[in-house]
């Protein structure tokens, strides 16, 4: 997924370049000034609140289930304290842009946990 959005941020750059202008190469810095301030959170919990709020605003629900179990079987949350954890997370990532809430999205799709019973 990560691909993906380097080809897009390449697409964009090209879109403003002359025809005969050679397009730059985009440092790691870069594509990670695209997510989020703080964004991957170095606390687990809090990344995967995130994740899942994230991937819910952009219609990726299926990643925010894997993200939601990466809290309850990997970290040993109950399902209300996820919930809560989750919740809370709601209010301020909602107003984050939708160029970074997507970039964030992407990471997350990429970095998907997978939560092991």
């Amino acid at each position: 997924m990560r691909s993906v959005l380097v080809i897009v941020i390449f697409a964009l750059a090209a879109c403003g370049q002359q025809a005969n202008e050679q397009p730059a190469a985009a440092s790691l810095s870069e594509v990670g000034s695209v997510l989020p301030a703080g964004f991957p959170a170095e606390d687990q919990a809090q990344l995967s609140a995130e994740c899942v709020v994230y991937s819910r605003l952009t219609g990726a629900n299926d990643n925010a289930l894997r993200w939601e179990a990466s809290l309850t079987i990997d970290q040993g949350f109950s399902v209300e304290e996820a919930a809560q954890l989750v919740a809370s997370s709601v209010n301020p990532l909602s107003a984050t842009p939708a160029s970074e809430r997507d970039a964030a999205a992407a990471w997350c799709a990429e970095n998907l946990p997978d939560p092991q019973p």
